[in-house]
């Protein structure tokens, strides 16, 4: 069952989605029990020692995980991030809440964990060791089942260990024996997020997205981007780092298994880490970002009728808008209300301006 917090993010999530927004959240800084915020040796009792944290696992959100730098060349030496639990490790895995987003479930790109994957049954043993029912997603989105594949978290990944430090601060309190400037460096995944939303800012001022009319304001919501990049083996491998060395198993309890960094997506690194461009200026994600971003012709709302109801749910609701179908053939694929998907048979795409649709009933989203 969602929590009403998550649910109440999920709902800004998704508007921010619809206007063009990317939002960035570190992937946490525990591994692959990244909600052992207590930082002890061994999982804690009664909780899941699998598990992701939000709103980095939330669908609309850009999850990103850690890595340390070995060798800062082009392209970058890289391994997950897992100083131990003192030191802390890039989180990541597989959520409890949220069902897999279409985006990752379509991707091409190896690596992607679904239902009954060697590295989905490694979680699921982990979890059943410790008394705690496996299934993740499956045992608490809505609807969901056996066979429901769950949001993977991260998506990508950049430097996080702060030993290896790529971000550099100064306070009066870091002054010591070890830094008697008050400068130091930082890490953690908070530094990680950082990194990717001021790289997406510079991708969308840049001249290749300014000179085209798909993305002359930008290409919008990047995840499902990325994971289309991504599905395109040349460009992957021109604008993403695939980290391939290490785990996040950063409490030691399945000998580095969950989870492991793979050829392709892993529940470590995600994506893997950024490469704006290749040597001597070639193309690498920045172009193919620009390059690849659909033009904007999604559906759009302007009006529901009625405007509100009754908190039992069930309604009626005509939904007014446009671009709902095109030569003649629905454009409507899903309609979700929080974290509830309309069942195709409760909605009705009328016409290019005009769907009607019954909403789910307060039990099925509570």
């Amino acid at each position: 069952m969602l929590f009403r917090s998550q649910q109440a993010e999920n709902y800004i999530f998704q508007q921010a989605a619809a206007q063009g927004q990317t939002v960035f959240s570190a992937a946490g800084d525990n591994g692959s029990d990244d909600c052992n915020t207590n930082e002890t040796p061994t999982p804690i009792a009664g909780q899941n020692p699998v598990s992701v944290d939000d709103p980095s696992s939330q669908p609309y959100v850009v999850g990103v995980g850690g890595t340390t730098i070995d060798s800062a060349g082009s392209p970058p030496l890289e391994h997950v991030w897992n100083d131990g639990p003192a030191g802390g490790g890039g989180g990541g895995g597989i959520s409890q809440s949220w069902r897999m987003p279409a985006w990752q479930q379509a991707a091409a790109v190896p690596g992607i964990v679904r239902p009954g994957s060697s590295t989905w049954r490694a979680a699921n043993a982990i979890e059943r060791r410790h008394g705690y029912a496996p299934g993740f997603c499956q045992a608490h989105a809505p609807g969901a089942n056996s066979s429901t594949p769950c949001r993977l978290v991260p998506d990508v990944s950049s430097q996080g260990d702060e030993y290896a430090g790529a971000i550099t601060v100064y306070s009066h309190e870091y002054v010591s024996k070890s830094t008697p400037t008050g400068w130091t460096t930082t890490g953690g995944t908070s530094s990680s997020a950082p990194i990717w939303a001021a790289m997406l800012a510079l991708v969308n001022a840049s001249p290749t997205c300014r000179s085209a009319r798909a993305t002359v304001h930008g290409v919008g919501f990047a995840a499902p981007l990325l994971y289309r990049v991504a599905s395109n083996p040349a460009a992957y491998a021109a604008s993403f780092t695939d980290v391939r060395a290490g785990s996040n198993d950063t409490y030691g309890i399945s000998n580095g298994k969950v989870f492991a960094a793979t050829r392709g997506y892993d529940p470590t690194t995600g994506l893997g880490s950024p490469l704006l461009a290749g040597p001597h200026g070639t193309a690498g994600l920045a172009y193919h970002l620009c390059s690849l971003a659909p033009p904007s012709v999604r559906p759009t709302i302007t009006a529901l009728r009625p405007a509100s109801g009754s908190t039992a749910g069930g309604e009626r609701v005509t939904i007014t808008g446009s671009g709902f179908t095109a030569h003649g053939r629905s454009q409507v694929a899903s309609i979700q209300v929080g974290a509830r998907a309309i069942p195709t048979s409760r909605f009705s795409v009328r016409g290019a301006r005009t769907i009607v649709a019954t909403l789910p009933d307060r039990k099925s989203v509570v």
